[in-house]
């Protein structure tokens, strides 16, 4: 029975804790939060099971609510939690499990914590809870897919949870993220459509349909999707009277990049001015200055009006900023500043060398058409590093295969731009700029019908 209480707004899990009823009911509520990643619910719910004493599991699960293993953070937490537990403590073989994978996690990092799970999953084959944080810690440590061996493995294990019980989060959560990518998207396309009905009081899961959604070019979807988290994320922070910094920006951002792909880019204005009103004089708060310039990024690069770019942008140096920036320079044909804007790019990011040699060389092309081979060749060496490297979410700056596209149209190589343009559609689906370029070069080229398919794909 509790495994059904919550199940109208968090979902379903047979997650059982040792101890008073009490501390069950706000364990299995700590669990289901943390199987969406909605941390300081979970946190506030694990302490209330604590309070709720005999109930160990409880510091286990506070300790997981630190540490965020899908966002690029640092291993975080505080293993003095874990020190908590009693050292007699009654435990069932999972949850002594799930501490022991813990306390690896703490003192030795992401891998010890999978293969301790690894362990624990080979004693309990048959407990979803154990199988389900093995899949998450198998995609945690694929480098967001790049393991494609790990990734389909996660997948594996999340699909056949998710097929005996489709109302668990954590089953539909972890596959989504397991199959956010071009080539395995389309495996977690069900569970992306039931994971918003199965927990609509996380509002992470409202959000994360859409990483489905948008690698397979399903924008309408996408949209109502992040418009969702977007008005939950409000909704939280007016009722928690939070900082408005902590709303869902991340949605935000998703929400704008949709509403340009399907041919809306007007209506990204007032949610840049909104952003801008907000946070100029704000310079702590950081991950919402970098969301602003992604929108920012994703409009000028939809409608071509760069020389608005510094208007636009707060004032940063931040990596995301600098490179529109950079953006900018090459499309207005500005050599010199893009080579100043390349050489502090690389300060705060030196992988992007073949970035910066491509908008220099893009830069250079615009005053010099005699150049143009060079930036082709600059272009099509960032595009091939691009398509080496995992593709998730939607592109907030025109994609290297796209860029060497219209350069072969201004080239008036339709035949090589047709081909661009359909290899960056394979990669990202229905997206705006690339169907208008494969319209335009194939009928260039004289290839009708793929010109006519290609128009007939654009947003009415």
């Amino acid at each position: 029975m509790l495994a059904l209480l919550l199940a109208a707004n968090l979902g379903v899990s047979h997650f059982t804790a040792t101890g008073p009823k009490a501390c069950q009911r706000k364990v299995l509520e700590g669990v289901l939060y943390l199987h969406s990643f909605v941390y300081d619910e979970a946190r506030e719910a694990f302490k209330e099971a604590e309070a709720a004493a005999p109930c160990p599991i409880a510091f286990w699960g506070e300790a997981m609510t630190y540490d965020h293993p899908i966002w690029d953070d640092e291993v975080g937490g505080n293993d003095a939690i874990l020190a908590r537990i009693p050292p007699d403590a009654k435990l069932s073989p999972m949850e002594k499990g799930l501490i022991e994978s813990a306390r690896a996690l703490y003192d030795k990092g992401r891998e010890a914590w999978m293969e301790t799970l690894g362990h624990l999953h080979e004693q309990l084959p048959k407990d979803d809870e154990v199988a389900l944080f093995y899949a998450l810690s198998l995609y945690a440590n694929s480098g967001h897919g790049a393991n494609v061996k790990r990734a389909m493995e996660a997948a594996a294990i999340a699909m056949d949870v998710f097929e005996r019980n489709p109302n668990h989060p954590g089953a539909a959560h972890y596959l989504i993220h397991a199959c956010d990518s071009p080539d395995h998207a389309i495996l977690a396309l069900k569970a992306a459509r039931r994971y918003a009905q199965i927990a609509p009081a996380a509002g992470h899961a409202l959000h994360m349909p859409s990483h489905i959604f948008v690698q397979l070019g399903m924008w309408r979807e996408a949209e109502a999707s992040n418009l969702a988290a977007v008005n939950a994320g409000m909704e939280r922070v007016e009722r928690l009277d939070l900082n408005p910094e902590q709303a869902d920006w991340h949605s935000y951002a998703w929400l704008a990049e949709t509403r340009i792909e399907l041919g809306r880019a007007g209506e990204v204005v007032p949610m840049i001015a909104r952003m801008r009103g907000m946070f100029q004089n704000d310079h702590a708060a950081y991950r919402a200055r970098e969301v602003h310039a992604m929108l920012v990024s994703a409009w000028l690069s939809a409608t071509q009006k760069w020389a608005g770019t510094d208007e636009l942008l707060l004032p940063d140096n931040g990596e995301i900023a600098l490179r529109v920036r950079l953006n900018a320079a090459a499309a207005l044909g500005d050599d010199a500043k893009a080579a100043l804007l390349g050489e502090q790019l690389l300060k705060v990011a030196p992988s992007a060398k073949l970035l910066v040699a491509a908008k220099k060389a893009q830069a250079h092309s615009v005053r010099d058409s005699g150049s143009i081979g060079e930036a082709i060749e600059a272009t099509r060496a960032l595009a091939d590093a691009e398509d080496r490297e995992p593709a998730s979410g939607p592109a907030f700056w025109t994609p290297a295969r796209e860029e060497l596209g219209d350069l072969f149209v201004r080239s008036h190589r339709f035949a090589e731009a047709e081909e661009a343009f359909r290899a960056a559609l394979e990669r990202r689906p229905n997206r705006l700029h690339a169907l208008r370029g494969l319209e335009e070069s194939a009928r260039s080229a004289g290839d009708l019908r793929v010109a006519q398919e290609a128009q007939s794909k654009l947003p009415k």
